[in-house]
């Protein structure tokens, strides 16, 4: 496994049958063993150890609040800047996706939680299937599609 760092590269390294080697790359080229291991160590062990520098991620944020479902079935065609209803072709959805994923997607400066939002509109809206339950019960269509799953 490779481990990419700003400050210095490595890998977590086995020739079969010996042991696994974290390799760290040396400043002026080269590779350090930092540790062998008998058996594979966790790579996000390997990975906060050798290859992060310091801790400098922020704290995770967790959330105890449950989100209610809603009956609105528009948001997920407001997400997308479209008309709802049945005159809203299949090509239209795919259209306005790509336009909006252009400069809302994190790797170019957008908003994680938008981004998501929209991909969770056009995962619901591009599917014929799923988008005729959510243009009848809004974001309770999960709760219907189960429903009817089970009656199968």
């Amino acid at each position: 496994h490779m481990f990419r760092s700003s400050t210095r590269p490595g890998m977590l390294f086995r020739a079969y049958p010996g042991p696994w080697r974290v390799l760290r790359a040396l400043e002026k080229g080269g590779m350090e063993c930092c540790e062998e291991f008998d058996t594979m160590p966790s790579l996000k062990d390997v990975a906060m150890k050798y290859f992060s520098g310091g801790l400098t991620s922020s704290d995770m944020v967790q959330s105890t609040s449950v989100v209610e479902l809603s009956d609105d079935n528009q948001l997920y065609y407001e997400r997308l800047g479209l008309q709802s209803g049945a005159d809203t072709c299949q090509d239209d959805v795919v259209l306005a996706y790509r336009k909006l994923v252009r400069t809302a997607h994190p790797d170019r400066g957008g908003d994680p939680m938008v981004f998501y939002e929209i991909n969770k509109a056009y995962a619901v809206l591009r599917d014929p299937s799923s988008r005729e339950l959510y243009d009848k019960y809004g974001e309770r269509w999960v709760d219907m599609r189960d429903m009817d799953e089970e009656k199968k």
